[in-house]
């Protein structure tokens, strides 16, 4: 059974801008995932990995410079999670070059690695964002 991430509102921080950018964040997941199922070439898998890194990290860019503009207060603690969640990317890379991963192993890791942090951080940051522009 193919598992992918499937978009739901709960992932909706209401923040336009970093939705969209989720939203496209969770489409590029699951194209890893379903070339994973469908047994592509490592090279294949790899390259798309390094795609979802490029616009991961132009992502958290994009955050990071929102948040700065806005001064919301946990601003380095945000931006010290993204330098771990890129880390866990990277590691997660290199795992893959040294041993072809299993589907549902990429699955569960990516599940968590998304998932935690739209959950989490992000949904924490939105609402202050929200209230600054408001307030502009």
């Amino acid at each position: 059974m193919s598992q992918t991430i499937d978009w739901s509102d709960e992932y909706l921080v209401r923040l336009d801008e970093i939705d969209v950018q989720h939203k496209r964040m969770a489409e590029m997941i699951n194209n890893i995932l379903i070339a994973s199922y469908k047994h592509r070439p490592k090279e294949e898998l790899l390259e798309t990995m390094e795609v979802f890194l490029k616009y991961v990290k132009w992502h958290f860019q994009s955050e990071e410079l929102i948040m700065k503009m806005y001064d919301y207060p946990d601003f380095s603690e945000h931006r010290d999670e993204h330098v771990v969640l890129i880390n866990n990317l990277l590691d997660k890379k290199m795992e893959m070059e040294r041993k072809n991963l299993s589907a549902n192993n990429l699955y569960s890791f990516f599940f968590g690695w998304f998932g935690g942090h739209a959950f989490s951080s992000d949904k924490a940051m939105a609402p202050f964002i929200s209230k600054s522009i408001t307030r502009l």
